[in-house]
């Protein structure tokens, strides 16, 4: 509408002119403010339709997001349901065989008596994989507890290197406790140990010669526990994924 009228002005403006070089000066003008006027209005109306495909696709993307959060919803109710509900026969087979182990079902030659404990070995790592879809999907959830209590950090270091040497020597590494005595601190004892392990067992896994060594000591209002090997490492793209879900390395 505004073209449209400045148009009609200047086009009345050029009829009511008389004076031959100010008629051609003002067609020139006419002229390229017709060329001017009509780009202006493609572009608006291009605009106008862009804006009106970009709200339809907001909205789509708004529509697939509610259903996306719906189904990560589901996906983290039905890993809690199936690790509770796994957790009972496994916990069922724990007990069974630790009894068995002991003797309440009679005396077994050692053959058998090693096939129990790797049975129950293995039971033990399925009960650990539950807890820790279970530990996931809570996280997931927000409804992650912590527990704490006052813990000697040294003596949970020295029960993981002593858990984890047997793993070690198989691979003939060396595994080395190097730790400051330190106070008792406030932490969730199980949580931070299995964070503890998971990174001394992975340092085993990644480690094909060398050594493992696990300190700590205290800086100022600090605890720091170092957990170092001589293994392959991570490049810098792979640091920048560490607390991502689900990535690994390349080396792994």
């Amino acid at each position: 509408l505004l073209v449209g009228l400045v148009i009609l002005i200047q086009l009345s403006d050029l009829i009511l002119t008389k004076d031959i070089s100010a008629i051609l000066l003002k067609l020139i003008i006419f002229i390229a403010f017709v060329y001017l006027g009509i780009s202006l209005i493609k572009n608006v109306l291009k605009e106008t339709k862009r804006r009106e495909q970009l709200e339809t696709l907001t909205k789509k993307l708004e529509e697939v997001n509610v259903q996306l959060k719906k189904l990560d919803k589901a996906k983290s109710e039905f890993v809690s349901i199936a690790s509770h509900q796994l957790r009972t026969p496994l916990t069922a087979i724990k007990g069974y065989v630790s009894m068995a182990l002991e003797g309440v079902y009679g005396q077994f030659d050692d053959r058998f008596t090693t096939v129990l404990k790797n049975v129950y070995g293995s039971n033990e790592e399925l009960i650990n994989l539950v807890n820790d879809l279970l530990n996931l999907s809570r996280i997931e959830a927000g409804k992650i507890k912590l527990e704490p209590e006052m813990v000697d950090i040294n003596n949970m270091l020295e029960a993981i290197t002593n858990k984890l040497r047997i793993n070690a020597d198989q691979k003939g590494l060396i595994m080395i406790h190097n730790s400051a005595p330190l106070p008792k601190i406030s932490i969730d004892r199980e949580k931070i140990r299995q964070a503890i392990l998971n990174l001394v067992d992975n340092a085993i896994k990644y480690t094909e010669k060398g050594k493992i060594t696990i300190s700590s000591e205290k800086q100022k209002n600090n605890l720091i526990i170092k957990i170092s090997d001589t293994g392959m490492g991570l490049n810098q793209e792979e640091i920048s994924n560490l607390f991502i879900s689900f990535k690994r390395g390349e080396s792994g």
